[in-house]
Order: structure tokens, then sequence, then C-alpha cells
């Protein structure tokens, strides 16, 4: 049996050796044909990330304490978390205004290869752009917005321009909250001395 073996494995090595030209040949031909087809047919894809740092501080936090004190006082008065920061980031990065404006400025219509003669190649377009974004909130308390995308340019223009959408619209929020509040607490400073005046 031991013998039977040990021929086996001679014989093996003897098919080896004497077919080593083409076993090589096939070889390199095999790993020629997958980078070939590799390269021909599956897109290279490059990663962009950027990091936001959140603002220590917080627009309404000094009016924490006063919430306290007056009932029915807004929600938006009051110091906001840093999760409730990192949710309100994410939501605006996955938003369809957001990817839309991206379509639009970047022309990703061209650069995916839409066929727009179907009614809903706009909602797919969206779908393929959510998936190609990661946006989350890292260990250092920062948030991450990283974009593949088929050019190493586009991908990091694309993740500027979240960037940029993200801080427009958190100051247009942050305004619109100041305007309210202000007019709130006009409201409730008018209410006040109108009470005290009938005593």
């Amino acid at each position: 049996m031991d013998a039977f073996k040990k021929s086996g494995l001679l014989d093996f090595f003897v098919l080896l050796v004497r077919w080593k030209k083409l076993i090589t040949l096939i070889t390199v031909l095999s790993i020629a044909l997958g980078y070939l087809a590799i390269y021909l047919f599956i897109d290279v894809e490059y990663e962009s990330t950027t990091v936001i740092l959140p603002r220590e501080d917080r627009s309404f936090g000094a009016l924490s304490g006063l919430k306290k004190g007056l009932s029915g006082l807004p929600a938006a008065l009051g110091g906001k978390t840093q999760n409730d920061d990192m949710d309100f980031f994410t939501t605006i990065v996955y938003s369809r205004t957001a990817l839309e404006e991206l379509i639009t400025t970047f022309k990703l219509d061209s650069v995916y290869k839409v066929n727009k003669s179907k009614p809903t190649w706009k909602e797919q377009l969206i779908l393929r752009l959510r998936k190609d974004i990661m946006a989350k909130e890292s260990k250092n308390a920062s948030f991450e917005i990283t974009v593949t995308s088929t050019g190493s340019q586009l991908s990091s223009d694309m993740a500027n321009y979240l960037v940029l959408i993200l801080n427009r619209t958190i100051v247009k929020t942050q305004s619109q909250k100041s305007h309210d509040n202000r007019v709130f607490l006009e409201k409730r400073v008018q209410e006040t001395k109108t009470l005290l005046s009938r005593n």
C-alpha cells in the first residue's frame, strides 16, 4: 500500500515536470485574463471622506435654564444633545433635496449613464446615490461623510459639496429658530406685562 502511494506521488511529480511549461502558461493566461476582465467590466471606484467637528456651544443652550421656569416654552429653546445634532446631520445628507442638488450640480445622470427614457430614472439614481454615501458619527464625536464614485476628484467634490449643503441648511434652520424664539419670548413678555397691569 505504501509502495503504491509512493509510486502515485512519484508519477504526479513526473507529470508536473513533464508538463510544467503548459501548466505555467495556463496559470499566467488565467491571471492575465482575470485581470483584463476586471479592468474592462468592473468600474474602479474611489472613496472620499470629509470630517465635520460640531461646535461645542449650542445656540439656545444658554436659555435651557429659562425653560424650567416658563411653562409651554418651545423645545427648541432647550439645549440640544450631541445625538440630536448627529441625527439632524444624517437627515440632511440623505434628504431628497440634498441628493437632487448633487445630481443637478454634478450631472450625475451622465456620470452614471442613466437611461432617461424610463419614468423612474430619477428615483433609481437617488437610490443608487444613497448607497454610495455613508454618513455616520465617528468615535471622537465628529461626523463623517464618505462618498464613493467612479472618479477620485468627483467623489471628493461631492463629499465637500454635501458639507456645504449641510452648513447652509443648519444656518437657515438656526436663523428660523432664532426668529421663532424671539417672537415667542416677545409674546410671553407682552402677556406678562398685561397680567401685571391688571393686578
